[in-house]
């Protein structure tokens, strides 16, 4: 089991745990969904290697579902499976150090950086750059 320090440095390569800053609910690929969901050390599902493209934005992307994750055309954070690209859709094109263990992570949308916010529905929690629901920060447990 990992203990959850949610305060490593992201770098490309290395595998994460990334939660909601301050919880232990952490993002957890289920089919092409993306949720908050309680840590679980067992869920190969709430792993994420980050990824870094030649115009130095970070992506993620899950090894058990080979899953990258992106944003949808409605503007909310998905995963799909693409490992060899990663376009402006399956980025983010700035991590923010807001605070120890509180990054905030922002995507584009017609060149306008817009930060994560986390939404629900009635399968949980979410993430969205709509100008919906509150802004979140995460924190990063490396993994390997």
């Amino acid at each position: 089991m990992v203990a959850l320090t949610c305060t490593d440095l992201l770098v490309a390569g290395s595998v994460y745990i990334i939660d909601e800053s301050g919880t232990n609910d952490v993002w957890t690929i289920e089919g092409n969904d993306i949720y908050l969901r309680p840590y679980d050390p067992n869920n190969k599902n709430q792993l994420f290697r980050a990824t870094l493209d030649a115009n130095n934005r970070y992506g993620f992307y899950n090894d058990a579902t080979a899953r990258r994750v992106n944003r949808n055309h409605h503007e909310n954070l998905k995963s799909e499976k693409s490992y060899n690209t990663q376009g402006s859709w399956e980025c983010f094109c700035e991590i923010r150090i807001e605070a120890p263990g509180r990054l905030k992570f922002f995507m584009t949308v017609w060149d306008e950086h817009r930060p994560l916010r986390k939404v629900s529905c009635s399968d949980g929690y979410y993430f969205t750059i709509k100008n919906a629901g509150s802004e979140v920060t995460f924190g990063l447990t490396k993994v390997s």
